[in-house]
């Protein structure tokens, strides 16, 4: 009882010190109730804050689900141990812990891993007839549908029929389980009954649905969806002020889109959703059907990005001609003298044609490369990381703006709509997670069209700068500690205030906003959120924004360029503040940050407002390579950035790295080693703690960066005039060593260009020293080495595609 108690009160030390204690006990009611308090303890930790900075019981991290899953494991066995001790009270203490810990996976994916706890929980219950009738309803209708995903109909009819014949004490519990069992129940029938058609056409659209979900082949399962449309369209309309059957109706129609687009059927997902957005709803009140049409609009929203994936376009990409500094010199001569010392008019043109298509295909390779990254960070929307991928198949001179198709402009104004749609509607309903769901199908629309921006001009539609100021000011709405606790919510935000903030930029740097000043819809949210108890709605709930920010977002549209830099950095710092403890979530938001400083002629634009350890080091890296600084103070004042009071690094490695590559930029070699040999070291401690997990392709990105610039570094060294023969083999045979263990941790990245890229540094090095006799054996060995890292980058190429 002790331990319990101390759980509870999550004293965890205490409560361990009593398990342990409590485990030896020759009782086995004992021992029974030690592993429940052993079970709470690792359950309870996960709420303890964690290096990311929130806690995980609420996040699904892989630590939170293996926690659960191994938990649920051990106490199947308590439940087995507990049925052996014929004791009531015991059994229905092992049964409460074994619901509580499956709550967070009851998922589709999960379903096997949870259908065994959960059915003993289930049966103890049972066997004891406990009065604890709402637990036993809940636990026998996830049993049900755990029996239908794996299309055991008559066991889930078995179970659902147990769930429905139960008492529950609680009336507002009772009629929540039968809005949602009962017609569970009736399609379980329809679709026993397989030698009966039922009469009514919505019965036997159902029917085809349910048909359809259970079909493995999609030509039968396409077939089945589309007859179920069609009867479901030819369905008598329902009598007025028959709202239960309006709201079955309607969800029925958000059941056959859902499945629609699951196969991508885009004709059908548009003639469902059209449907559903035809029914007249308010979303404060039947929220349900708000949701529904919410995830209509952005299905539909998908379909307009699949038609233009279609069509080899990228949503919102706007070519732009090239800056004239990014021209080759020739043309750039040619362009400014016109036509002299021989060059005539026609020439100069040419050529000035021919470096605007070179320049062209740059920013379009770069472009593509970025946005494939993004959509697969955020890869919600499968129709908008085709789009990206689709970039680099446009044409090899992009059409001008003039030349976009009507049906192209269409589209994307359409998906735009859709989306902004489907925001409003989750934000009327107070639905958080759905306006982050609408955040994610923004981010990848408009993440081609941001990474294809050039850095020295370019422009965006004015439609995604509305939807990119909307988004953030219906996100800024969301309670920041929600946000916060979230680390891939706190990520998308930070993405999607960066994004905006270089919108207002480049429409900064165009002249501003041509349009006048357009009204918001914040008083809609504030008047619809007030009927519902205002900012008192509950956790995760959208609240009214603050009357700073929405001023902030209507000051922006139809100002100058300086209004807009100010929204810009503005939104900026927000997403700054609401990260603080996050560098990796808001590094961009910190880069972008310098750069809409320097617009606005700050003359310390590096200086941000964030007191973080690492940000005025990432802040003074991204002046550095934008040319804003390059004294060697402020390489100094990076290393005083990155390291602690008592002198110890940051373990940051990959702002180790960055100021390498700065400082190499710079040929400071003293702070090139260094920071490399820092870098390489924090590998080094990681890899020596006992236990510690394997590193992700993408940790191993700044040490394979670190072994290459040492490498370089020490390379140019030994190249140097002047330099000792002696001397210069050893920096050569130290460069080669740098740059054969870049290979290795380039492939560990998943990076079989930059592993290329290494050995052929390699090699520059390795010729030299292979003819000398002395250093001939050692690299000999180094280059088989690199040999078969460059076999497995070939293979790991060729797997990819």
């Amino acid at each position: 009882m002790a331990g319990q108690l101390a759980a509870e009160l999550r004293q965890f030390g205490i409560a361990a010190a009593c398990a342990e204690r409590s485990i030896l006990s020759p009782l086995l009611p004992t021992r029974v109730r030690a592993q429940l308090v052993r079970e709470a303890i690792r359950i309870g930790r996960l709420d303890v804050p964690s290096e990311l900075g929130a806690a995980e019981s609420s996040v699904y991290t892989k630590r939170m689900v293996a926690t659960c899953i191994e938990s649920l494991r051990l106490l199947e066995e308590a439940v087995l141990s507990a049925q052996r001790c014929d004791d009531a009270a015991l059994l229905t203490e092992t049964a409460v812990a074994v619901h509580q810990v499956a709550l967070p996976l009851l998922h589709p994916e999960f379903s096997k891993l949870v259908h065994r706890p959960l059915a003993l929980a289930a049966a103890a219950l049972e066997a004891v007839d406990s009065p604890l009738s709402e637990l036993r309803a809940q636990l026998h209708a996830e049993l049900a549908r755990c029996e239908l995903r794996s299309q055991y109909l008559h066991k889930a009819r078995a179970q659902l029929a147990k769930c429905l014949a139960l008492d529950v004490a609680d009336e507002a519990a009772q009629q929540r389980l039968d809005r949602v069992l009962r017609p569970l129940a009736e399609r379980l029938t329809l679709r026993a009954e397989v030698w009966s058609e039922p009469e009514g056409l919505e019965q036997r659209a159902v029917l085809r649905l349910e048909r359809a979900l259970g079909t493995v082949d999609s030509k039968l399962r396409k077939a089945a969806l589309t007859e179920a449309v069609a009867l479901l369209d030819e369905a008598p309309l329902l009598k007025e002020g028959d709202a239960d059957a309006s709201r079955e109706r309607a969800l029925l129609w958000s059941e056959l889109l859902g499945a629609c687009w699951k196969d991508r059927l885009s004709a059908l997902t548009r003639r469902c959703a059209m449907r559903l957005l035809a029914w007249p709803v308010d979303a404060a009140s039947e929220a349900r059907v708000g949701r529904a049409q919410a995830e209509a609009h952005f299905a539909l929203a998908e379909t307009k990005v699949l038609s233009l994936a279609r069509r080899g376009r990228a949503p919102c990409v706007r070519p732009a001609p090239p800056h004239v500094s990014d021209a080759p010199p020739r043309a750039e001569r040619a362009m400014r003298e016109g036509g002299a010392e021989g060059a005539s008019a026609a020439e100069a043109k040419a050529e000035a044609e021919a470096a605007a298509r070179e320049a062209g295909e740059k920013a379009k390779g770069a472009a593509a490369l970025e946005a494939t990254a993004a959509t697969a960070r955020l890869g919600e929307s499968a129709a908008a990381a085709a789009a990206a991928a689709l970039l680099l198949a446009i044409d090899d001179e992009p059409p001008p703006a003039s030349a976009l198709s009507l049906a192209v402009a269409v589209d994307e104004a359409a998906a735009l709509e859709h989306i902004l749609a489907g925001m409003r509607l989750a934000r009327l309903c107070g639905e958080g997670w759905l306006l982050l769901n609408g955040s994610v199908h923004l981010h990848n629309l408009s993440a081609a069209a941001l990474a294809a921006l050039p850095p020295s001009g370019g422009s965006l539609p004015l439609e995604l700068v509305d939807a990119l100021r909307a988004c953030v000011r219906h996100l800024r709405s969301l309670p920041a500690e929600s946000l916060r606790s979230d680390l891939p919510s706190l990520q998308l935000v930070c993405a999607l205030s960066t994004a905006l903030a270089r919108a207002q930029l480049a429409l900064a740097r165009a002249g501003g906003d041509p349009r006048p000043p357009q009204p918001d819809d914040e008083e809609e949210y504030a008047a619809a959120e007030g009927k519902e108890g205002g900012e008192e709605g509950g956790k995760g709930k959208p609240k009214a924004a603050a009357a700073k920010p929405a001023a902030a977002g209507k000051e922006a549209k139809g100002a100058g360029p300086a209004s807009e830099l100010a929204g810009a950095a503005e939104v900026l710092q927000w997403a700054c503040a609401l990260a603080e403890g996050q560098l990796h979530a808001k590094g961009e938001a910190l880069k972008t940050l310098v750069s809409v400083q320097r617009a606005q002629g700050a003359k310390e634009p590096w200086e941000v407002p964030s007191t973080e350890a690492g940000a005025k080091a990432l802040a003074l890296l991204e002046a550095l390579r934008l040319g804003v600084r390059d004294d060697a103070a402020a390489l100094d004042a990076v290393l005083g950035a990155l390291s602690l009071p008592d002198g110890a690094p940051l373990r940051l490695p990959e702002l180790w790295a960055q100021l390498a590559e700065r400082a190499l930029a710079m040929a400071r070699m003293p702070v090139v080693v260094r920071a490399c040999g820092v870098c390489l070291s924090l590998l080094k401690q990681r890899q020596d703690v006992p236990g510690a997990p394997a590193l992700a392709p993408s940790e191993w990105r700044p040490f394979a960066q670190a072994e290459w610039l040492h490498g370089a570094a020490l390379g140019q060294l030994a190249g140097a005039k002047g330099q000792a023969a002696e001397l210069s083999a050893q920096l050569r045979t130290q460069a080669a060593a740098h740059l054969a263990t870049a290979t290795e941790y380039s492939l560990h990245a998943h990076a079989p260009v930059h592993v290329a890229r290494c050995a052929s540094a390699f090699w520059a090095h390795a010729l030299p020293l292979a003819r000398d006799g002395a250093t001939r054996a050692a690299t000999a060995t180094m280059t088989r080495a690199v040999l078969g890292t460059l076999r497995q980058a070939q293979l790991l190429d060729a797997a990819a595609g």
